[in-house]
């Protein structure tokens, strides 16, 4: 495991910490845009411990990131995960302690956007009227290959909320 974590004080972000492991591997036989007739030869993925991996790793990660800067959940405004599906995200905003008003969920409306799923849920929270300077905001993803990180940040950009 790599663990690369920087404690910046310049704004906005505050601290990143970031991860990978090339012990957990997913196979990617038939991968690329050809279909193949045996089914075999099509990528798979072993939900339940892409689950459990994602769960425990995007928890670690906010709590490591917390615990760093000495903040808490009730420090963070904004909690803003990877939207890989609802289950990931309610489990992790659970057992990180957020309460559903503090966490960002679009998934529902657009689906897993892939690298694009935090940003566009900041972007979401900035229309939603969440964000303003000064708020702190708490990244969290993991994804391909399996890594994994977060970031604490501190929003400096104002905002007119597209919603409000």
């Amino acid at each position: 495991m790599t663990r690369v974590a920087n404690l910046n004080t310049s704004r906005p972000f505050i601290f990143t910490y970031l991860s990978g492991s090339s012990k957990v591997r997913e196979p990617l036989p038939g991968s690329g845009s050809r279909t193949f007739e045996e089914p075999d030869k099509y990528v798979k993925m072993n939900g339940r411990e892409v689950f459990k991996f994602a769960t425990r790793v995007m928890v670690s990660s906010a709590d490591a990131i917390l615990d760093e800067c000495g903040k808490t959940v009730d420090d963070v405004d904004v909690y803003v995960p990877h939207q890989a599906n609802v289950r990931i995200i309610d489990h992790a905003a659970k057992k990180l302690g957020f309460p559903k008003e503090k966490t960002v969920v679009n998934v529902d409306r657009y689906g897993n956007t892939s690298s694009g799923s935090i940003p566009l849920a900041l972007a979401d929270a900035a229309d939603d009227g969440r964000l303003e300077p000064g708020k702190l905001v708490l990244l969290t993803g993991m994804g391909a290959g399996l890594t994994w990180g977060s970031a604490l940040i501190e929003w400096t950009h104002e905002t007119t909320g597209a919603a409000a």
